[in-house]
């Protein structure tokens, strides 16, 4: 059987939230995760839905880290969630206008035993507007920003 992940989607402020008011931080996505009770369920994480929740970094502990099956790797600019399209908006790892040191956040997971993949989810129209290489290129050398840096 494959596994099933929970994505954390990050509903804060988003148009979901009416239909997915379950899944609005990282705690309630652990406790879904928890209560399906198989292990085959898990969580993915994504920095740019966990910027419009209002989860906060103290919330990645060890017992949520082991939930954690999957994690994109994108960053969100420093403005506020509410006027911010987590969509369009995202920044590649170590932009300075970023609103999350990615070598913190994710030494969090490091540090409580995540031990998942980790892949770029880069909506950005900057980069879709480059040839592929190009892209690929760039977004492997601010990948290195971050993973050269975790113990």
């Amino acid at each position: 059987m494959k596994k099933i992940r929970l994505g954390f989607i990050g509903t804060g402020n988003m148009g979901q939230m009416r239909h997915l008011r379950n899944y609005a931080t990282l705690p309630n996505c652990e406790v879904v995760a928890k209560r399906s009770d198989a292990s085959n369920v898990g969580v993915l994480f994504d920095p740019a839905h966990f910027h419009s929740t209002p989860s906060k970094t103290e919330h990645i502990t060890a017992e949520t880290a082991k939930w954690i099956k999957h994690v994109h790797v994108d960053n969100m600019p420093m403005s506020p969630a509410e006027t911010t399209d987590c969509n369009t908006a995202r920044l590649l790892p170590g932009d300075p206008a970023s609103a999350y040191d990615l070598v913190d956040l994710f030494g969090r997971f490091e540090k409580f035993g995540y031990k998942g993949n980790y892949a770029i989810e880069m909506f950005n129209d900057e980069l879709w507007a480059m040839p592929p290489a190009a892209a690929c290129q760039k977004m492997f050398a601010a990948m290195q920003t971050v993973f050269s840096k975790l113990p």
